[in-house]
């Protein structure tokens, strides 16, 4: 039977490193009462499949889910503002990304080695995202991604510098079809 675990009605945090390395999770369902996932709480849990973040989450914080290679469902929480450093590196089986209107941050290196990324939707929305750029100590948010399409529903704002003031989808050879939808809604 599919590994899943259940959290009462009564946690409202799940703590840094909480399920880091468990091997056998598949799914883990954060209900709307957890306010805050610590950073790597699903570090490497290499057969996690599908990840559904509550309402109550505002913050991924550091690598919530890097390294879980097996993970290709993903809802990110309607109301997480932040998706901090590395939350779904190495998230190699990923290829779909729904970023919710409440996102207004995406830092560097979010998507490092999400391979087989293909489709990346940010929902209509009023206001920006602010995106993670290439610089000196990052490889670009998107640049280990195979992006086929991309959906843009609002403005987007990354910081140009002077040395490196790369696109967020800079090198990637494998985008078709971009969809900028800069809305008033």
């Amino acid at each position: 039977g599919m590994e899943t675990a259940v959290l009462g009605n009564s946690v409202e945090a799940i703590g840094n490193y909480t399920f880091a390395e468990c091997a056998l999770l598949e799914e883990i369902v954060i209900p709307d009462n957890v306010l805050s996932v610590g950073s790597y709480c699903f570090n490497n849990c290499i057969s996690l499949e599908r990840a559904i973040v509550g309402s109550g989450v505002e913050i991924l914080n550091t690598k919530t889910f890097s390294g879980c290679s097996a993970l290709n469902e993903v809802q990110v929480g309607e109301n997480v503002a932040t998706i901090s450093t590395y939350v779904f590196e190495k998230c190699s089986s990923l290829s779909q990304i729904n970023i919710p209107q409440a996102t207004t941050k995406i830092s560097d290196n979010v998507f490092n080695g999400c391979t087989n990324l293909k489709t990346v939707i940010i929902e209509d929305k009023t206001g920006s995202l602010t995106l993670g750029r290439k610089t000196s100590g990052s490889s670009g948010l998107f640049v280990d991604c195979k992006l086929d399409s991309v959906y843009i529903g609002c403005k987007l704002d990354y910081t140009k510098t002077s040395d490196y003031g790369y696109s967020p989808f800079y090198s990637n050879k494998y985008l078709r079809s971009v969809t900028y939808n800069d809305v008033e809604v």
